[in-house]
């Protein structure tokens, strides 16, 4: 069985791969169509889908694939499955946006054990990429997520509602919010430090969230679903309900606001 270097290494080819090909079609009006669950779906997502899954089953033709996209008949009898989404950000990417990304996460028993995260249009190409137990890194340096011990004045990539009163039983301090579309890159730049806390409402897809949710965690911070429980990844597609990622400090305040929000 590969170790896991092996299989970081190919985690990070696979993200870096995927870039090139969404890169050449990057603001050029590229074709795309809606999904079923009305989210849009172009030709980038499928041809990347396509190439990095091919690479997958040359590479490791015993691990199982899910993605976005596609995923294997028999992906729920797999121990090691490979979540991919092969373009987190469509919509921005379709709008010329570059806070696109393509994302790569290897889960064994619901856990990750190595992930990707690769921007191909940001600074001339960044890529994240977590080992478990090894730590995290963003283009081969180190990364830690930040020191800030208090939430008023935090930098926090969330929804709108935040700022909203009404909707929650304790109001939020004042904090710097943010946007970003690609949930892949909101986590990473919690990792980093470039942001201090994430959250996200409403049910959220493995493959969004899975190289994420290590990366933040091997950068010293911590992540859970709304109600604290560390995330459990299911290989079959199943969704976690809401995210809060942060350091240690943060995220226990922004838990206790999360856990608060009003049901309207």
């Amino acid at each position: 069985m590969p170790g896991a270097e092996d299989d970081l290494a190919l985690a990070v080819r696979m993200a870096e791969e995927g870039g090139r090909i969404a890169l050449r079609l990057f603001c050029r009006d590229p074709q795309w169509r809606c999904k079923a669950d009305h989210t849009p779906v172009s030709e980038a997502d499928l041809a990347v889908d396509a190439r990095l899954k091919a690479m997958l089953k040359d590479a490791r033709p015993e691990d199982g694939w899910h993605s976005e996209e596609s995923v294997d008949a028999d992906v729920g009898t797999r121990r090691r499955v490979w979540l991919v989404d092969p373009l987190d950000g469509t919509r921005g990417f379709l709008k010329g946006d570059p806070a696109f990304s393509v994302v790569v996460a290897l889960i064994e028993d619901g856990r990750p054990l190595v992930a990707a995260i690769h921007a191909p249009a940001l600074d001339g190409g960044k890529t994240w990429a977590a080992a478990q137990g090894c730590g995290a890194t963003l283009n081969g340096a180190p990364i830690q997520v930040g020191e800030r011990a208090e939430l008023a004045g935090a930098r926090v990539i969330g929804p709108a509602c935040i700022g909203d009163s009404g909707r929650w039983r304790k109001p939020w301090p004042e904090v710097r919010r943010r946007k970003l579309p690609s949930l892949a890159l909101r986590l990473a730049h919690v990792a980093t430090g470039d942001d201090d806390v994430l959250i996200a409402l409403g049910a959220k897809h493995p493959w969004d969230i899975a190289a994420g949710d290590l990366m933040v965690r091997e950068a010293g911070g911590v992540v859970s679903d709304a109600t604290g429980a560390r995330l459990r990844f299911d290989a079959t597609g199943g969704t976690v309900a809401g995210l809060v990622a942060a350091n240690a400090a943060l995220h226990g305040q922004a838990l206790a606001l999360v856990k608060g929000k009003k049901a309207l």
